[in-house]
């Protein structure tokens, strides 16, 4: 209280400099966002993000403290299947970012099952490799990465997974893609159907067509992108020869899964085969990965957690929803309604959690880099490269009272960095953010042969 013994003018001045002081005081702290408010401005939004996001230390794969991945653990909860998107597969930082996630999930969470998007039937004849005791890194690159072995960011996983075959606890890895456009199916495919149709009491001279059924088959095997000379007629023939072939299998009464396993891969051939014949990307491609995939959860790792390594756009849910606005990337299953992530989520509900990737600047590319764009006013990149985060988590799942915000359309690009319009909650589950992109590079550590496999048996 002032002393009356002061003047009235005085009595005013001090009162003044000290609400002037108060109200310092109070500009210079950070807005406290109310737990019912829903901030509606730019700057309480950023506030919001900044006050509630979980921040990520390192992209580094050998930064092994994982404590700043617990919100991630937390999140995903008793899922059993993570999948892990990326904006394109030229994305050094988020490589590096995933390939962290991914040892984290592996030794803290227990999950013990990489699938990636490769091979169905490529990717297995890895193990041969481990089996033998040979050496493990050309086993990976052989039968796993085909489109990442020779870059840098891709190879700290490559070691990892070869270094945890050894041990009590390996990852193992699988493939739910349906392209054949790996070195085993060049080289072990039609002899490995052989042998199963003759081990099932199947003569192959009694399957309609059978050598030039065999002959397109063979075309078909290490092609992407290329039809390797496969017109529509031979196709559309190839498809009713293998239709005929198809009832053969289905017919065995068995059902472990060295025979189920052959009756999902000549269904997701089946389906390789009519994306060349309607369109190199046509919309069989995903919901056949969404099948294998399914395959993998519930028939071959029924009681195990997988990790799902695979482009955003494959992972994405409710792709109806998205308004990508006059951009159109064939590719991809959302631009045609579906995606493997809708299936799979609609199928298993729960046991999935979906993470995108965003980042606000940098570039992406390999020869030819090309620079991120700058973020939209607004979105969610905008936003997240106003707050001080280097990287950051935010649950998607646990949003309550002012996290409604985000259950509101916003712009943002977790695919090709395209701006587009969604309820992203209803995307994914999670959202990780990168500040800075790098782009991808040749790794010079490569060997140039990938080595010979083992005698190998389906």
């Amino acid at each position: 209280m002032l002393s009356p013994e002061l003047s009235r003018s005085t009595r005013w001045t001090l009162r003044y400099t000290m609400l002037a002081a108060v109200i310092a005081v109070a500009w210079s702290l950070p807005t406290v966002i109310s737990a019912q408010t829903i901030p509606t401005s730019r700057t309480d939004r950023v506030q919001w993000l900044q006050q509630r996001a979980a921040p990520i230390r390192s992209t580094d794969p050998a930064d092994e403290d994982f404590s700043d991945l617990a919100p991630l653990g937390v999140a995903i909860g008793k899922a059993r299947i993570v999948m892990l998107g990326e904006q394109s597969h030229e994305d050094g930082t988020t490589f590096l970012a995933k390939t962290r996630i991914i040892k984290y999930l592996h030794e803290k969470l227990g999950f013990d099952v990489l699938a990636m998007e490769h091979g169905f039937y490529d990717v297995p004849k890895a193990w041969p490799f481990f089996a033998a005791g040979a050496d493990s890194e050309p086993g990976v690159r052989y039968g796993v990465f085909g489109l990442w072995s020779n870059i840098s960011e891709v190879q700290p996983l490559i070691t990892y997974v070869a270094r945890q075959s050894k041990s009590a606890s390996p990852l193992e890895v699988a493939g739910f893609d349906v392209w054949l456009n790996g070195e085993p199916s060049t080289r072990l495919l039609h002899g490995d159907l052989s042998r199963f149709l003759v081990g099932q009491g199947i003569d192959t001279l009694s399957v309609r067509e059978w050598p030039s059924m065999m002959h397109v088959l063979d075309l078909l095997s290490g092609t992407l992108r290329g039809r390797n000379g496969l017109g529509k007629d031979s196709l559309m023939q190839f498809l009713g020869q293998w239709a005929d072939l198809r009832r053969h299998v289905d017919n065995l009464g068995r059902q472990d899964t060295s025979v189920t396993y052959w009756r999902q891969l000549l269904k997701s051939i089946d389906a390789l085969a009519t994306v060349y014949m309607v369109d190199i990307e046509s919309e069989a491609r995903d919901p056949q990965m969404a099948d294998n995939l399914l395959w993998l959860a519930r028939e071959k790792y029924p009681d195990r957690k997988i990790i799902v390594w695979a482009h955003t756009g494959h992972i994405v849910r409710n792709p109806r929803e998205i308004d990508v606005g006059t951009t159109r990337d064939p590719e991809l299953g959302y631009q045609k309604g579906t995606s493997m992530g809708h299936v799979v989520s609609s199928a298993l509900r729960d046991e999935e959690y979906l993470v995108g990737f965003i980042a606000s600047e940098g570039s992406y590319g390999w020869q030819q880099t090309k620079p991120i764009p700058t973020p939209a006013a607004g979105s969610l990149e905008d936003l997240f490269a106003a707050t001080s985060f280097g990287n950051a988590f935010v649950d998607f799942r646990a949003l309550s009272g002012s996290g409604g915000w985000l259950r509101q359309p916003l712009v943002a690009g977790p695919s090709f960095y395209y701006p587009w319009t969604a309820d992203w909650t209803r995307v994914f589950d999670g959202l990780v953010y990168t500040r800075r992109m790098t782009p991808i590079t040749r790794s010079t550590s490569v060997p140039t042969s990938r080595g010979t496999p083992p005698p190998y048996r389906q």
